[in-house]
């Protein structure tokens, strides 16, 4: 990000920094020092041709840079990668689909960056490579959600995002796509490139590799100043968020018991951890709506441990049993006045620790006794 994009990422910078991540600049060979505790990598194309007028060298990955990238991969770290259209491409070992392939092959992708260029001569911005896509097709990793209607992809001077030869797609998420009058040309001339079926032109996707590492593939420097700053509401505001929340693990939460996620000192009605973000575990006593007969409140479950008993908001597709045990994350919440735990997306949420239904019988009290 030194080159044609110096000092043109402040906003990415910004939405890192809101989730508390410390933001490095690498203008370095890199290492796997550079790497230590890094929970993602973002690379810009290298790049791939001499510009006296920005006193810019071309460069090219080498060979130990590529095997840091690939360890940090295995060993679960997220990558983000990004290149450009193959206009005014350097050759060789610095064109931009040599170089960004040959990390994408090294850590297992099954995606790759075509040597071309994504163009449109109908549907354009004014230039036929200054496009604006709305095609947003991601399904499988939901990283297009909550975008605001009318709101469009700005897509500057790049290439399309395709499959490798005989690549299984099965991991893969396609984000965004041009329209139905997009192509892909071969504007270097090189005869490089992958055939694109013009209204097919994939320009961002994503891949969940088996290491657990997450990938994203882009045909442009989609997170740039320029596509996210001042009054450019673009969809890439929302789509570098979802990205950015969907890469970034967050830090366990602590187990607590329900006991003390209840403690309220000052007996003012209220938790004292409102707010808080906690972990608790413990046995259904009242079963999800997902299970049938559905005879459950709205999406709510009722788990209880050996100190306690508590609410847990949040949970409507996932079929959680009477007895089975579930550890769940979430939020110290209330709701009027019985403390809850709300989770977020119950799919992550939520983990059954212990199948077997093991119901804890009801202790029997006088309607007197149980609201002491």
């Amino acid at each position: 990000v030194t080159g044609n994009y110096a000092g043109k990422i402040n906003e990415i910078k910004g939405m890192l920094a809101d989730k508390n991540c410390l933001v490095t600049v690498n203008e370095d060979e890199l290492t796997a020092s550079d790497l230590k505790d890094a929970q993602l990598l973002i690379l810009t194309d290298p790049q791939s041709t001499d510009d006296s007028k920005y006193s810019l060298t071309k460069s090219f990955y080498s060979d130990d840079e590529v095997n840091v990238i690939k360890d940090f991969v295995d060993n679960g770290g997220s990558l983000i990668m990004t290149s450009k259209a193959d206009y005014k491409d350097g050759s060789g070992e610095y064109s931009n689909g040599i170089q960004g392939n040959k990390v994408l092959e090294a850590i297992g992708s099954n995606l790759r960056f075509n040597d071309d260029e994504v163009v449109d001569n109908t549907e354009n911005e004014g230039q036929s490579y200054r496009l604006a896509f709305d095609d947003y097709a991601s399904q499988k990793y939901d990283l297009t959600k909550d975008i605001i209607e009318g709101q469009k992809y700005s897509f500057y001077s790049g290439c399309s995002v395709i499959l490798k030869d005989n690549g299984d797609d099965s991991a893969v998420d396609y984000i965004v796509k041009g329209h139905g009058t997009t192509e892909a040309i071969d504007s270097d001339k090189s005869g490089d490139n992958t055939e694109v079926t013009q209204g097919d032109v994939n320009v961002l996707a994503a891949e969940e590799l088996s290491s657990g590492a997450k990938v994203v593939v882009a045909g442009s420097t989609f997170f740039s100043d320029f596509e996210m700053s001042g009054d450019n509401q673009n969809s890439n505001i929302k789509i570098t968020e979802n990205i950015l929340d969907w890469m970034l693990k967050a830090k366990p939460a602590e187990v607590m018991s329900i006991k003390d996620v209840r403690v309220d000192k000052n007996n003012d009605g209220i938790p004292d951890l409102l707010g808080e973000r906690f972990a608790i575990e413990g046995r259904i006593t009242a079963q999800s709506e997902a299970v049938t007969p559905k005879n459950a409140f709205f999406e709510v479950i009722y788990v209880q441990d050996e100190t306690g008993g508590i609410t847990v908001f949040g949970v409507s597709q996932t079929p959680l049993k009477l007895g089975q045990k579930v550890k769940v994350t979430g939020v110290v919440d209330q709701y009027g006045g019985d403390t809850e735990i709300q989770i977020s997306n119950e799919s992550d949420d939520v983990e059954v620790i212990d199948e077997n239904e093991k119901v804890v019988e009801p202790s029997i009290m006088s309607t007197h006794d149980s609201i002491l």
